[in-house]
């Protein structure tokens, strides 16, 4: 009988797996920006513009990277 104090570790699904490496993919195209200009400019009259943007950037890779260990990264610790 399965003890269900123990989560479930089972491979993630085929869809989870695409949602990931699709997310990795945009995460670097979105820190090459080769679009984007080099016009100083700021943001609400305070931070420059390439700031905003990295931050914004390190924002949301740190959100992907809690959505990847949760979801898709699922290795017990001390079970290697």
């Amino acid at each position: 009988m399965p003890n269900r104090a123990e989560p479930n570790h089972a491979r993630p699904t085929r869809a989870v797996d695409y949602v990931a490496w699709t997310g990795a993919l945009v995460l670097v195209a979105l820190h090459l920006d080769f679009w984007r200009t080099a016009q100083p400019r700021l943001i609400a009259g305070l931070v420059p513009e390439e700031l905003a943007w990295r931050l914004a950037w390190m924002v949301l890779a740190t959100a992907y990277l809690f959505w990847f260990t949760a979801r898709v990264w699922r290795e017990r610790e001390g079970k290697a």
